[in-house]
C-alpha cells in the first residue's frame, strides 16, 4: 500500500499563530482592568488595617500618659512638624511602615524611629524623611469621651470642593465653636451651619477618590466623600487637622 507524505507541519500556521495573539489580548484587554481595581481594592483594605493598627497604638500611648495623646505631650506649631507626633508614640507604633498608605505612590516608608547616633537617611526623623513617610492627617484634640471625633485618616483630605490640595491645616466638624481663630487654619467646620462641610471631600490623591479614617471609639471605617462629610457634621467639636506637608527637598 502506497503512503501519501504530507507537507504539513504540526506547528501553527502564521495566521493561527496571529489569531491565537489576537485572541491573548483581547482577554489581556479585559482581565487588566479588574486586576487593577482588585489591586486597589486589596490596597485600600491594607491601608484600614494600617490606619486600625496606628490609631491602637496611639490609645496605648495614652494609656500609658494619663489619658494625654501625643498632640498633648508635645506641641507642635505648624503642620511641617506632625511627623513628631508619631515619632513622639514610637514604643506603641510597631513601625514607622505602616504609617505609609499601600496606594500611596508619593510616600516612601521609613525604616526605623532612630534618632542621634543610631539614626540613618531612612530613619524617620532623619531631615528630609518625616512627613514624605507619612501619609496620614492627624486631628489634634484626641479625646476618648468623644467617640466619633477623627483621630487620623489618609493625607487625600481636602476643603476645597476639587481635586485641589487642601490647605496644610484646616478645620471639621462640630457645632459648639472649639477652636476658631487657631492661627493659620481654613475653616470648612466652624459651629455655624451643617452646609460649612460641603466642600469636605476626598480628591483623587490616593483610592480614586476614597478614603480611610480612625475614630476615637477605636474604629477604622473606609468612607466616600459623601460618607466623610456625614462624618463631619456628626463629630461633637471642631477639630484641627494637621495633614503631611510637602518637603522642600524633595516635593512631596
Amino acid at each position: 500500500m502506497k503512503l501519501i507524505r504530507s507537507n504539513r507541519t504540526n506547528g501553527f500556521t502564521l495566521i493561527e499563530l496571529l489569531v491565537v495573539i489576537a485572541i491573548i489580548a483581547i482577554l489581556a484587554g479585559m482581565l487588566l482592568p479588574a486586576l487593577a481595581k482588585a489591586k486597589a481594592r486589596a490596597q485600600r483594605i491594607s491601608c484600614v488595617n494600617a490606619i486600625k493598627q496606628v490609631s491602637t497604638g496611639l490609645r496605648l500611648f495614652a494609656n500609658d500618659n494619663d489619658s494625654r495623646y501625643p498632640d498633648a505631650s508635645t506641641n507642635i506649631t505648624t503642620s511641617a512638624e506632625l511627623w513628631k507626633l508619631f515619632q513622639y508614640a514610637q514604643n506603641d507604633i510597631s513601625s514607622p511602615r505602616i504609617l505609609v498608605c499601600p496606594s500611596d505612590t508619593i510616600k516612601i516608608a521609613s525604616t526605623d524611629f532612630l534618632t542621634g547616633a543610631g539614626i540613618s537617611q531612612t530613619s524617620y526623623s532623619f531631615n528630609g524623611v518625616q512627613n514624605n513617610a507619612t501619609s496620614y492627617f492627624y486631628a489634634e484634640g484626641a479625646d476618648e469621651g468623644s467617640p466619633q471625633r477623627l483621630l487620623l485618616g489618609d493625607r487625600n483630605f481636602t476643603d476645597k470642593g476639587s481635586d485641589q490640595e487642601p490647605g496644610t491645616e484646616f478645620m471639621v466638624g462640630g457645632f459648639n465653636g472649639g477652636q476658631n481663630g487657631k492661627a493659620n487654619l481654613s475653616t470648612i467646620a466652624s459651629g455655624a451651619s451643617v452646609a460649612t462641610v460641603s466642600n469636605a471631600r476626598w480628591n483623587n490623591k490616593i483610592h480614586e477618590r476614597g478614603g480611610n479614617i480612625a475614630f476615637m471609639d477605636g474604629s477604622a471605617q473606609q468612607l466616600t466623600s459623601g460618607k466623610l462629610r456625614e462624618a463631619l457634621r456628626n463629630a461633637p467639636v471642631a477639630t484641627a487637622v494637621w495633614l503631611p506637608t510637602s518637603d522642600a527637598l524633595t516635593g512631596k
